[in-house]
């Protein structure tokens, strides 16, 4: 069950598919502070859109090619946002979700790539706390025609430790 939850909190693995042969020396920090904003914002729409099981503006946020890929621990758990969406897809309607950022890391890779590493935290149930679960997503985020989108992902829920 915890696997197919963790599809609601789902951002973020760092790879890129492009060749980003430039992105080896230091961004001007222009370049780098607008990059850093925009990839903070879309990390904001993003949340609201999983928080709302919105899949139809979910499907936006992704590529839309067979780059895509989402790795949850351990295991390539999607091949393709049309994977992703039907999985979130079954919670529409069915349970209260809240899933919320730690801090964020972005590390821009201009001219349009950007890595995210961030914590998250999700609860589920009518009321938050019911169930809850976090960890932490990694994600390589593209910035086509103006919009950026999830090109891959990762997510790693926490584990309970022995001694």
């Amino acid at each position: 069950m915890t696997r197919s939850l963790t599809v609601l909190a789902l951002v973020l693995s760092p790879a890129c598919a492009a060749d980003q042969s430039s992105a080896a020396a230091d961004p001007p920090g222009d370049s780098a502070a607008i990059i850093t904003a925009e990839v903070h914002d879309f990390l904001g729409r993003y949340v609201t859109v999983m928080n709302a099981v919105d899949t139809a503006a979910l499907r936006t946020l992704y590529v839309a090619d067979d780059r895509f890929s989402w790795v949850e621990d351990g295991d390539v758990r999607y091949e393709s946002a049309d994977a992703v969406i039907k999985a979130l897809g079954q919670f529409a309607g069915s349970s209260t979700a809240t899933t919320s950022w730690g801090e964020s890391e972005v590390t821009p890779l201009p001219p349009s790539t950007a890595a995210v590493r961030t914590g998250f935290r999700t609860g589920l149930g009518p009321e938050q706390g019911n169930y809850e679960f976090g960890g932490m997503i990694t994600m390589v985020l593209e910035q086509r025609d103006g919009a950026w989108r999830i090109v891959t992902g990762h997510t790693s829920t926490e584990r309970q430790r022995g001694n």
